[in-house]
C-alpha cells in the first residue's frame, strides 16, 4: 500500500517519463505545442519534487526549536501549491482571452494529439493514486498535488474536447472558450486550497463535529476528572 512518501516518488518518475518522451516528440516533429507541455511536465516534477521535501520534513519528530513537530510543513506545500496553480489558472485565462480576441485558430498534429491523450492517461492515474494515498493518510500537501495534476489533466482533456468540436462543427472559438471556463476553475479550486492551508498554518480553530467529537471523548471520562473549560483545539497540519 503506497504512503505519503512513495506516492510522491512515483508522481515525479511517471511525469519524468512522460516529459522525457514530450521533449523527444517536440524535437523529432518540430512541434511547439508538444514542446510547451514538456515544459509544462517538467515544471510538474519541479512542484512535486518540492512537494516530497516538505513531506520528509513534516514527518521529522519534534525536536528543540519545534516542540509541537514539523506538521505544518504540509500546510506550507499545499500553500506554495495553490500559489502554483493559481497561476496556471491566470496564465490560461490571459492566453484564452487574446486568442478570442484575436481570432487564432488553434492548430495541431497528430503526433500532439497523441502525446496529450497520453498525457490524459498518465495524469488520471497520478490524480487517483495522489487523491487516494492524501484521503487515507491524510496528507494536505498530496491534496493539494493530486489537484495540480488534475488539472493537467482538467486542461488537456479540454484540448481534445475543443479540437473535437472544432472539427465537427467549424466553430474555433470554442478552443478559447472553453479554455476560459477551465481557467476559472483552476482558479476557484487554487482559491479553496490556499484558503485551507492559510487556516492551518494561522492555527484556525477545527470544525464544530470534530470538536464536538471531542467533547464527546472527554465526557465518557468525566467521572475521573473533576471537570474541563475553555477546550481549543488546532490541526498540526494534516487535513481536518
Amino acid at each position: 500500500m503506497l504512503n505519503k512518501r512513495n506516492a510522491p516518488k512515483i508522481a515525479i518518475a511517471l511525469t519524468t517519463m512522460l516529459a522525457i518522451i514530450k521533449v523527444f516528440a517536440g524535437i523529432f516533429t518540430g512541434s511547439l505545442a508538444v514542446l510547451s507541455s514538456a515544459m509544462d511536465s517538467m515544471f510538474d516534477v519541479l512542484a512535486s519534487s518540492i512537494n516530497y521535501v516538505m513531506i520528509k520534513k513534516a514527518d521529522e519528530p519534534p525536536d528543540t526549536d519545534h516542540n509541537f513537530g514539523h506538521g505544518k510543513f504540509e500546510s506550507y506545500a499545499s500553500f506554495l501549491q495553490s500559489i502554483l496553480i493559481f497561476a496556471t489558472g491566470i496564465f490560461l485565462f490571459y492566453e484564452a482571452s487574446r486568442r478570442l480576441y484575436s481570432g487564432e485558430t488553434p492548430h495541431i498534429t497528430y503526433v500532439a494529439a497523441i502525446v496529450m491523450c497520453i498525457s490524459i492517461v498518465v495524469s488520471l492515474i497520478i490524480t487517483i493514486m495522489l487523491r487516494t494515498t492524501a484521503k487515507r493518510e491524510g496528507s494536505i500537501a498530496l491534496h493539494a498535488d493530486a489537484a495540480h495534476y488534475a488539472m493537467d489533466l482538467l486542461t488537456n482533456s479540454g484540448v481534445i474536447l475543443a479540437l473535437l468540436i472544432i472539427k465537427f462543427t467549424g466553430m474555433v472559438w470554442v478552443d478559447s472558450v472553453i479554455a476560459i471556463i477551465m481557467a476559472v476553475y483552476i482558479m476557484y479550486s487554487a482559491f479553496k486550497i490556499h484558503v485551507n492551508a492559510l487556516r492551518i498554518i494561522l492555527d484556525a480553530r477545527i470544525p464544530d463535529e470534530d470538536l464536538k467529537a471531542i467533547t464527546s471523548v472527554l465526557d465518557k471520562y468525566a467521572p475521573y476528572f473533576k471537570n474541563y473549560h475553555r477546550l481549543r483545539a488546532r490541526t498540526d497540519g494534516y487535513m481536518i
